[in-house]
């Protein structure tokens, strides 16, 4: 979905060559503190198939545009 694993010539070190999905969840991923003025961005990494990531979340920002300060399931 994200892109393809591989090993380099000289490395085992696997490392993952970024499809044009793959690309667009990096730009927007660092986009993330545009959107929300209270969040930090931290540690990341894109896989294949799905995206980890860490995001801090001050919740003692007065600005427009927060991001939620807790996560709630819908149903």
């Amino acid at each position: 979905m994200f892109g393809t694993v591989s090993v380099g010539a000289g490395s085992s070190r696997p490392e993952i060559t970024l499809n044009n999905v793959g690309e667009i969840v990096n730009d927007w991923w660092y986009k993330i503190p545009e959107h929300f003025k209270n969040v930090r961005l931290d540690e990341w990494q894109i896989t294949p198939n799905h995206v980890h990531g860490i995001i801090q979340i001050n919740t003692d920002c007065r600005r427009e545009n927060l991001a939620p300060t807790k996560i709630t399931c819908p149903y």
